[in-house]
This record gives structure tokens, sequence and C-alpha cells, in this order.
């Protein structure tokens, strides 16, 4: 993922990335916890990354997701925001499609990442009720990941 790796904390991230493009926000949970978000930008205030850590205000707290805004940073593969169903699909390394709340994600096992494709891009009745699942013919071939969210 660029400069940032599996293991890295606060403090790294605090050495690494210039000041003035690190803003620290507090984020809510489903359960009204608490976390801290550092939302990382380029020079020219472009939204590239947020990192949140394990523990809140703890600078020696690992990062433990990521969720990528940037069609810059993608997997080996090539994959990223803005990347298709279809790309999807030729990857080896992909599983899923499986419903989530407001969207359906793929899993890309070789780096614990998940990309996501939101509802509206699929048509219209794509729940098959008699199969209780998702109808894959249903995903149009050009839905572009919407969502792209790393976990270590």
């Amino acid at each position: 993922m660029g400069i940032f790796s599996s293991g890295m904390t606060v403090a790294d991230i605090l050495l690494l990335v210039p000041k003035d493009q690190i803003i620290k926000k507090i984020g809510y949970g489903e359960h009204d916890e608490t976390y801290d978000d550092y939302e990382i930008y380029d020079t020219k205030k472009n939204h590239l990354l947020t990192l949140s850590p394990a523990l809140q205000n703890n600078p020696n707290s690992r990062i433990n997701t990521i969720v990528v805004f940037d069609p810059r940073y993608q997997t080996k593969s090539g994959l990223g925001m803005g990347s298709t169903y279809s790309d999807l699909l030729k990857d080896e390394n992909i599983s899923g499609p499986k419903p989530d709340l407001d969207t359906i994600f793929f899993k890309d096992h070789s780096i614990g990442a998940s990309l996501h494709i939101n509802r509206e891009a699929l048509e219209k009745d794509w729940w098959d009720h008699d199969k209780k699942g998702l109808d894959t013919s249903k995903i149009r071939k050009r839905a572009k990941v919407s969502l792209f969210v790393i976990r270590w």
C-alpha cells in the first residue's frame, strides 16, 4: 500500500506524512463507540486514504483499517477505486460477491481487502428470492468499485 504497511503505528504515520497532509477526526461506530481516523491528503488537498488504529488516543496503536479513496492506490493485480465488476471477475484472488447493508462486496485474499460496489449499480431484482441469494447476472459488468477497505 505504498509507504504504508501492516504493523505500522500512529506514531510511524505521523513521522512519515507531513503534518499539513493529515487531519485527525473522531469516527463513530455502529454502537456509539468512538475511534480515531487519520485522513491523509496529497499536496493538492485530494483525500487519499483514511487510516484507523485499533486504540483511540494511543500513538503506539497499530493501524488496523485503511479506507482508500484515490484510484492510484491499487492491489498488486491493479484493482482499486474505479475498477469494474468485470475487472474483479478476472482476478483469481477475489471471492464474492456477498451482500452488505448498502453494497455488495468482494474479498481480495492476497491483502485482506474488500472492494465494494453500491447496490444502486445493480439491475432491478438483483436478489433471487427463490435461491435466497444474489443473482450475479444482475450485476452490471461496468459497475464500479465505490469503496476499497484494507484490514490488518
